[in-house]
This record gives C-alpha cells, structure tokens and sequence, in this order.
C-alpha cells in the first residue's frame, strides 16, 4: 500500500463513527462498490477498534454534555461551498472569544474527548495525517476548524457529506439532509438531537465560548437553526457563480477518489453541482425572510478581501460582539500571513460559460456580477 492509499485510508469518515452508526449509513445507501472493498474492511476495522473509546467517554462525558447549556447565540457562517467560509472562518476564529468544532472531532465526534486527553494521541493522528486538505493548499491539521457535517454523519445516516462517500447517493443525500425532504418525523427529530449534542458538546469543551459555525449545508437550514437558536446570527458569503462552478468541480474531483465507496459518471457529478447550487441559493433566499432583523450580514467575497477589518468591523458591531479593538492585531497578523496563499487556478470553455449562464444567471445577476462573461472569452 503507498503512503498516498494508506492518507486516504485514514481521512475515511466512516471509519471514526460508531459500528451501529456504520452499518445504518452502509445500509441507507445501498452498500460499497467492490473495487472499494479494501477501503471499506479498514473503514470497518477502524469502527470496531474504536469501540472501547466510544464507551469510555459516554460513561465518563454524556451525563456532562447534556447537562451543558448554550448560553450565548451561535454564530453561523453560510454560503455555497468554495465561496470563501473557510478563509472567514479562520480568520474569525482568532478571536479566543469563539468556540469552534475541531477536525479530531468532526471526524470522531464521540470519541474526540477522550482521544484529546491522551497526550500520546495528538502527535500520532497529527503524524498520520496530510498537512493539507485534499481539495486545495489550505493547511490542515487535527486541531484546525472543521465542518460539524462530517461530525453528524458519524452519529447517524442523515449528513450530506455521507453522500461524497456513497456518490451514487449523492443526490438523494443532498435532499433529505441538506433540504429535509421527504423525513419522517422521527428522523428529522434525530437530526435535532444528534445537532444539539454536537454543539452542547463543543461549548463544554470550549468551557462555554460562543459558537462559531461554518458548515454550506447550513445554508438551506436556515428555518431548523431558528427553531432550536431563534437568537442566532448569520453571516453569509457569497462569490462569483463563475468561480464558484469551477473551484466546486475540482473540490469533487479531487474530493471523491478520498472519500468514495461507490463510482458514478462526472456528467453526473456536473448535473449535481448544478442542481444543488440552484436548490441552496433558493432555500437561502426564501428562509433568510425568516431571519429576525439586524440578524444577518450578506458579505461579497471579492469585496472582503482586501477589506477584511473593514468587514469584521461591521460583523462584531452588528451583532454586538466583544473585543473587536483587542483583538484587531491577531486578525491583522492572520491576514498578512494568508496574503501568499496561491488558490487553485480554473478555467471554463465556451459551452461551460453559456451552460452556467443559461442555469445561474438569475443569481449571477442577484449578486451583481457581470453575466457577460462569455463574450470575453
């Protein structure tokens, strides 16, 4: 096995959930694709040496976790994936006032704990692990900010990014997890559960910051993130639909030979990109009307750089948060430090600009970005 097979191995999500949990996602998406019979015996091996762990820290932590409480509300940071939550995140979280879900648990989200608590753990998931995420140059460690995505499809089928490792799914794991479609009641009370448990659990280990949550499959989930936060802040990014197809396509090609379990078409993952932009930015549209007023920012991303102070400005006295003078130094230096960042470099064809143009112009236009791209080119 090369060291590259042996990375993609480990960055398995499957592998860090509960066996109950495994065998109820394997199930829900009708099971592996042989020439992933390998990766899935060790997803699975990894399941089961994981057991001992899992008991541990519900014995010793879940009577705590659901005694936490939540007092501040969460921040939320939405927007289509690639549209720049990352890059706003990682500056956010600079300020030590914010609490944030950590990859070591975003991927072992009932396990993280007690892994954490052993000093011996850390350097060796460090070790084993890229410094760099798979689908970009953005550097990567246990201990950098995560997506809870991954975190809720380790506890239970219902996570869209359950459907990057069964992509024949994928579709239908972007409508019932991301829209909601088609759930039974009980199910979709699960998901609240599961959601509250994560975010219980990652205020007691921040010992009771407020929360600040990135995740783009929050974005259509506007309505549900009310019900159980009705005081949360929002924060959306946005950025051109031109770029944000590109840098979406080669997030998926670069992201499926990691995660997947199953093969399909890449005119099936071009459709999908498509489908689920358009399906989000309407649900976005539709669910903000229901956000209480002064509750939410809308940010264009080629406007934030370059002006990011100016922009966190404005976020901290809008949602009256503390410390925005204190801690101006600190985001300072994070941008100065990301000013090299090379980004990944794209590229459209004529057909490619007029299919985006015919499919996204409503909310090229929305945004006020320039449809008249194709005759650049």
């Amino acid at each position: 096995m090369t060291s590259a097979q042996y990375q993609n191995y480990l960055l398995q999500p499957l592998g860090y959930g509960s066996l109950r949990n495994f065998f109820r996602v394997i199930i829900a998406n009708r099971g592996v694709d042989t020439q992933y019979f390998i990766k899935f015996l060790y997803a699975f091996f990894l399941c089961l040496s994981g057991i001992p762990v899992r008991i541990f820290e519900r014995v010793i932590f879940d009577h705590k976790i659901a005694s936490t409480t939540i007092d501040y509300p969460p921040v939320f940071i939405l927007g289509h994936w690639r549209s720049g939550t990352t890059y706003l995140h990682n500056l956010m979280i600079q300020d030590s006032n914010f609490a944030f879900v950590p990859s070591i648990y975003s991927y072992s989200p009932e396990m993280f704990l007690s892994l954490n608590s052993k000093k011996f753990m850390a350097p060796l998931l460090e070790a084993l692990l890229p410094n760099q995420r798979p689908m970009d140059n953005v550097a990567y460690s246990i201990h950098v900010p995560e997506e809870e995505e991954y975190a809720i499809g380790n506890m239970m089928p219902l996570s869209f990014y359950n459907g990057w490792m069964f992509p024949k799914y994928l579709r239908q794991n972007f409508e019932r997890s991301v829209l909601f479609q088609g759930l039974s009641r009980s199910l979709k009370a699960e998901w609240e559960k599961v959601y509250i448990k994560i975010l219980k659990k990652t205020t007691f280990f921040s010992q009771g910051k407020r929360l600040l949550i990135k995740n783009p499959a929050n974005t259509a989930r506007i309505d549900t993130l009310l019900k159980l936060f009705p005081q949360s802040k929002f924060i959306y990014i946005y950025r051109n639909p031109y770029d944000v197809y590109s840098s979406t396509k080669l997030f998926y090609e670069k992201l499926m030979p990691t995660y997947a379990l199953q093969q399909i078409s890449e005119e099936y993952i071009e459709d999908c990109i498509f489908d689920f932009y358009e399906q989000l930015i309407n649900q976005y549209l539709e669910s903000k009307q229901n956000i209480p007023l002064g509750n939410i920012i809308e940010i264009k991303y080629e406007d934030f750089l370059g002006n990011e102070m100016m922009y966190l400005n404005k976020i901290y006295t809008q949602f009256n948060l503390p410390d925005f003078e204190e801690k101006s130094q600190v985001f300072l230096q994070y941008v100065h430090s990301k000013s090299k960042y090379i980004k990944n470099q794209h590229s459209l064809d004529r057909d490619l600009v007029k299919k985006i143009d015919q499919r996204w112009g409503f909310f090229i236009e929305q945004w006020g970005y320039d449809i008249a791209l194709l005759n650049q080119l």
